[in-house]
């Protein structure tokens, strides 16, 4: 298990305040409310034609970059 102090996550999370998070350690950047469930194909459709954070480039990550989100203490400020 990780942990982190309070300090340490605010260096490294950071809500955008835009709808988005930012991991600076990861140099990740993901949507901060859930999208729900959908199929891959559905999934790539939505990423391609989100516009949010001022990005339009969005994608769905690759298998390395799901592990590092699924290890960021990032994670928690995710909206479910």
């Amino acid at each position: 298990m990780l942990f982190i102090s309070s300090t340490s996550l605010a260096q490294q999370c950071l809500d955008n305040g835009d709808g988005t998070v930012t991991d600076k350690g990861a140099g990740l950047m993901w949507q901060k409310a859930t999208a729900g469930q959908m199929t891959w194909d559905a999934a790539m459709s939505y990423a391609s034609g989100l516009s949010m954070g001022g990005h339009s480039d969005w994608r769905l990550p690759n298998i390395d970059e799901i592990l590092g989100l699924y290890h960021s203490p990032c994670k928690s400020m995710m909206e479910c």
